[in-house]
């Protein structure tokens, strides 16, 4: 890894106690600066941690019309194929073979297939080998998340930017929506899908798209926005919700 650096070259002034004592110094000083390494991904203009652009703003109601009922289908469709194929290869490979992060690998893996394969002209990687697909210039990340909608994630600048909704590129300023799938503790099943937007490293919004997508409420947008107070129990009620939804398509 290459750092900038300076040079300076350094000599004591004339009259002070160096030179009265005789001496003739020199200094060549090779400062190397210890500031981050430029980061692969910038775009034309480069900045320092303390210059960085936010990203665009987004609210729920615009997300959901940005990303409509036919991709919100082909979303939670791309998560029940990879819920499939991860479901076999983990049941047809023995406890032996697998190390600890095989489950979660193998959904990452999957998933990231799945949405190549439904949105081939629309994904990519960018900063990090991060694998999106973008919809109508909306940028959609993938994880698997728990109870309280929050996903695992090895801390880094990239991440820590992605979580404020910042971007040190003016080419990319595309909102940045996590689109979070819970699975079962076996790994075995895909209990839900969601948008969760995240704004200053919280959760501001969030939208179950599998109950966007089998109600088929196409022009009533389905949300909730946790509050402070009440973060752990939106989960448990849109679970509610949705089983009450499967019920009835089950008897229909």
């Amino acid at each position: 890894m290459i750092f900038p650096t300076k040079i300076c070259i350094f000599a004591p002034e004339k009259g002070s106690k160096l030179c009265q004592a005789g001496a003739k110094v020199e200094f060549l000083i090779i400062i190397t600066m210890s500031r981050t390494p430029i980061i692969e991904y910038k775009g034309t203009q480069l900045f320092r941690d303390d210059e960085m652009i936010a990203r665009k703003n987004v609210s729920q109601q615009e997300f959901e019309d940005l990303l409509g009922y036919e991709n919100a289908c082909k979303i939670v469709k791309a998560c029940s194929k990879a819920a499939e194929e991860s479901k076999e290869k983990i049941l047809n490979t023995p406890p032996s073979h697998q190390n600890r992060n095989f489950k979660s690998n193998t959904w990452n893996s999957n998933v990231q297939g799945a949405m190549i394969e439904a949105f081939p002209n629309n994904s990519g990687f960018c900063k990090g080998r991060r694998f999106y697909v973008e919809i109508n210039g909306h940028r959609l990340f993938f994880k698997k998340v728990d109870k309280r909608l929050r996903y695992q994630s090895i801390t880094t600048k990239a991440v820590r930017m992605y979580e404020e909704q910042l971007s040190d590129d003016t080419q990319d300023t595309s909102p940045i929506t996590y689109i979070g799938y819970q699975v079962s503790s076996t790994y075995t099943e895909l209990i839900g899908v969601y948008a969760v937007h995240i704004v200053s490293g919280t959760i501001e919004w969030y939208t179950d798209l599998s109950e966007l997508v089998y109600v088929k409420r196409e022009s009533t947008p389905l949300h909730s926005q946790p509050t402070q107070d009440d973060e752990i129990s939106v989960v448990p009620k849109n679970k509610k919700r949705l089983n009450e939804t499967k019920k009835k398509r089950a008897g229909a």
